[in-house]
């Protein structure tokens, strides 16, 4: 039995990096781990997202850090609550700043865990650090998507492994293609910021013919964030409040996805595009921006409608083939519940149990 730890900023924020950890920590939990989730500061009493029972929660500080200017005295907490562990995972590359102690002291094996685009970084912020400490010490660094393991070859001096293993989909497989419409609703999920894209979609959304969409409505859910304010503007100057409605985030995606006849990825970039896999495991038919990283990779040409990045025009016109075509969702519904199959849960713990044997074995 593995004893791991996942390393957290914080285990209560809303977003696709705490979702897919705790994810990750309650399946290795029920294969038999004994799982610990450790944030350094844990904001919030309760955790947006349902932990398993079996998995502990505890942090290092009682009140908000800062990683850069206290990565020392962090990394020596963390050696010292971490040091009965076979496995620490840091959960997010930044976090990898503190792993050189644990290194020193030789304390289990480490794995950095990268959850973003490594393409996108601020220089000599903690991100940029943490990947080259991530690449230096880590036994194992975990990347999501192939492109995005090829730029960590190209740009970081890995010591030791790198492997990729896809997030799982935490909604189960529907079992059945959708044949029929709804609710009439397009959906797209992230929190309202500028990568998210929902400015694209907006404008796509306005191409359309009025006849062609009047029928329709898009629903966007997320936390806040800085993008919201300018985002209702430009919904109200083209006339659009009707069709489009800016909702908060969902403690109940199951249903969401179940009520929704369509998904749209409008996103500048991703990291891996965790939302786009969840819809196609309910049978959504999928439109998204081939942007860096994932997107065009979990679509692969066949399994949803793939564009060119930022192109706005053929968005609008890939929405509209599904729009105006109940044979087209149809096609695409079971294509995307052929692709979701590849992202099981079953099958990615799979291979992260078999990961974690292995680093530990060596």
């Amino acid at each position: 039995m593995h004893k791991v730890a996942l390393i957290i900023s914080d285990v209560s924020n809303i977003g696709g990096t705490e979702k897919v950890t705790i994810h990750l920590a309650n399946l290795l939990a029920d294969n038999g781990c004994d799982v610990s989730i450790i944030s350094l500061h844990q904001s919030k009493e309760n955790t947006f997202f349902p932990v398993n029972e079996k998995v502990s929660l505890s942090s290092l500080r009682s009140s908000p850090v800062s990683l850069m200017k206290q990565a020392i005295t962090l990394s020596f907490s963390l050696a010292k609550q971490t040091s009965a562990f076979d496995v620490v995972i840091f959960s997010d590359t930044q976090l990898s700043i503190l792993n050189f102690w644990l290194r020193l002291s030789g304390n289990g094996k480490i794995v950095s865990w990268e959850h973003f685009n490594s393409k996108i970084v601020t220089l000599f912020g903690s991100r940029w650090f943490g990947r080259r400490f991530a690449a230096w010490f880590s036994d194992l660094v975990v990347v999501l998507t192939e492109e995005d393991k090829r730029n960590w070859l190209d740009c970081f001096w890995v010591r030791r492994r790198i492997e990729c293993i896809a997030n799982p989909s935490s909604v189960c497989l529907r079992s059945k293609p959708i044949t029929e419409s709804r609710s009439n609703t397009l959906l797209s999920v992230g929190r309202f910021t500028e990568q998210k894209g929902f400015d694209y979609l907006v404008e796509a959304w306005h191409l359309i013919p009025e006849e062609k969409r009047k029928e329709w409505k898009i629903k966007i859910i997320g936390p806040n964030g800085s993008a919201k304010p300018a985002l209702k503007k430009r919904i109200e100057q083209l006339g659009l409040n009707d069709t489009i409605e800016l909702a908060g985030a969902s403690n109940d995606m199951r249903a969401e996805y179940d009520q929704a006849d369509i998904y749209v990825m409008s996103s500048r970039y991703e990291g891996f595009g965790l939302t786009l896999i969840e819809a196609m495991s309910s049978g959504l038919p999928v439109v998204a921006f081939d942007c860096p990283m994932g997107p065009g990779e979990i679509i692969a040409e066949e399994f949803g409608i793939s564009v060119p990045a930022t192109n706005i025009k053929a968005l609008s016109e890939a929405i509209e083939s599904l729009l105006s075509s109940d044979e087209n969702r149809k096609h695409y519904s079971e294509q995307a519940l052929r692709r979701a199959a590849d992202f099981n849960e079953q099958a990615i713990v799979a291979i992260w149990l078999k990961q974690l044997a292995q680093i530990r074995n060596s």
